[in-house]
């Protein structure tokens, strides 16, 4: 093949099939990609070692954990950090297997894998293959994360080895296929392993109010999804002066217990991952980045982006295993946030209410003839999100006057419209009809590609609430409902 890399794990890859260009999709370039396989082709040389000698060292583990966690997109485009991973993956073979590499007559079982091996192979060995690498890579995201808080899984951790000699060892859809089946299975375990650890550390998550209100003042927003490193920072710049703020996958943190307890944790900024460099863009505050969202930098912010863990950018201020972050601290200082306060993402005064007969963005209200209903999944809102997007009875088959009712992860959801201004891009839309029966909601119409949702309605993808305008508790609200029905309108109870 003359492509320069070959690289299809991630939902942005080229054209939904798979980045082969001198960069990806992502920004990491070829030689990266390169490093990336190499690095699981030595975890596969390892995970064999494990199982010839038949038990798993703690930092055998550690090595397979942060090394298939290093190779998951948007963790690390750094090429002298990612072959640092390479030489930790060597020592934890050789501490296991010290003979293997003055062996006069080398057996070769625990050679490092080459992933061209799956990459040309038949097209459904390379799927399976896949499946079984991918789906090893996310797990060992949550198990990274429960380990950095001290929690861990015999069983979880055997079967990353276990899995990655299948990688290497078979070669039919018999024998991948339980496999495959089993990542799965040992998946929801790691899934259970995570909500252990967080709950244990920080107490179980409580539904939370989050301020989009940034404060005058210096302020540093954490994005990712470590909460140990948010813990540590939190604590550091306590007494300092500075705010933080969540970023993205981070959000979730404002409802653990023990998170909530820090009064400079004010709230949150921006929306999800994939608008990082627009939404960081000339920001007064430095980003610290903990694990798999980073992006590219904008030279507007390069400045002010700070890895630490597994992520890394070259360039980019790394912290490491000390967890000083002074610098960043230091960083926030130097900026000085904004001068006044900033409310950034959508809030009361700019979701849209329609009822009795009003009529938003002056389009025309009447009855609703028929409801659509559709699914996004997280991710950009371009030809991925209309590739992944189903709807009952087709796109562009509702009838004029329909209601499209979309379901999507509220945190990929397009929540702009900073400053006050109306963007032209889409807001989260929260719609209030009268009881008496829906008579007045504006007719979904497509509108083009002017920078607003593809499918023209004024939804941002995020849920769509339809209850009776008089249960409504507050048009900003997303509670459910706490008012009760007049006698007669059919809502009663």
């Amino acid at each position: 093949m003359d492509n320069k890399m070959f690289c299809y794990q991630c939902e942005q890859t080229a054209g939904c099939a798979g980045c082969t260009g001198a960069i990806g999709v992502c920004g990491k370039t070829a030689d990266v990609a390169q490093l990336q396989d190499e690095l699981t082709g030595a975890l596969i040389g390892l995970a064999h070692a494990v199982e010839n000698a038949g038990y798993l060292p703690k930092q055998a583990s550690r090595a397979i954990i942060e090394g298939l966690f290093t190779t998951l997109t948007n963790v690390s485009f750094d090429e002298k950090a990612i072959t640092r991973q390479i030489e930790l993956t060597h020592a934890a073979k050789d501490a296991i297997s010290p003979m293997c590499a003055s062996c006069a007559s080398p057996c070769g079982k625990t050679n490092d894998y080459d992933l061209n091996r799956i990459w040309g192979a038949n097209e459904d060995i390379r799927s399976l293959k896949s499946l079984i690498l991918f789906g090893l890579k996310g797990m060992a995201a949550y198990a990274y994360h429960a380990l950095m808080l001290g929690f861990s899984d015999e069983e979880v951790n055997m079967f990353f080895c276990e899995a990655l000699c299948k990688v290497d060892t078979e070669d039919t859809m018999e024998t991948l296929l339980p496999t495959v089946m089993k990542v799965g299975e040992i998946n929801l375990k790691c899934m259970a392993l995570l909500d252990q650890a967080n709950t244990q550390t920080y107490g179980k998550p409580q539904p939370t109010t989050v301020s989009l209100h940034v404060e005058k003042g210096p302020f540093i927003v954490v994005t990712g999804h470590d909460l140990k490193d948010l813990q540590l920072l939190l604590e550091q710049t306590a007494g300092k002066g500075i705010n933080i703020y969540t970023h993205g996958e981070m959000l979730p943190a404002h409802a653990y217990p023990k998170l909530k307890e820090y009064p400079h944790l004010k709230g949150n900024f921006g929306t999800a991952w994939q608008n990082q460099q627009k939404e960081f863009d000339n920001l007064p505050a430095p980003i610290l980045f903990t694990t798999n969202c980073l992006m590219p930098p904008k030279a507007s912010y390069a400045d002010r982006v700070y890895t630490t863990e597994v992520v890394a950018f070259p360039g980019a201020t790394h912290i490491g295993e000390e967890k000083d972050f002074t610098p960043v601290i230091e960083k926030a200082l130097e900026l000085g946030g904004y001068p006044e306060g900033r409310l950034r993402g959508f809030f009361r005064g700019r979701l849209v209410k329609i009822e009795n007969g009003e009529k938003p963005h002056g389009k025309k209200a009447g009855p609703i003839r028929a409801f659509g209903a559709g699914q996004r999944e997280q991710g950009d809102h371009g030809e991925h999100a209309r590739q992944q997007e189903k709807q009952v009875g087709g796109r562009g088959k509702e009838p004029e006057a329909a209601l499209r009712l979309k379901a999507e992860c509220r945190q990929a959801g397009d929540r702009n419209g900073a400053e006050g201004q109306q963007e032209g891009t889409s807001l989260p839309v929260r719609f209030s009809l009268p009881c008496a029966g829906i008579k007045a909601v504006a007719p979904v119409q497509e509108q083009g590609a002017d920078g607003q949702d593809d499918d023209g309605e004024n939804m941002g993808g995020a849920a769509v609430f339809v209850k009776p305008a008089h249960q409504q508790d507050g048009i900003g609200s997303q509670s459910g409902s706490s008012g009760s029905c007049p006698p007669g309108c059919g809502h009663d109870g």
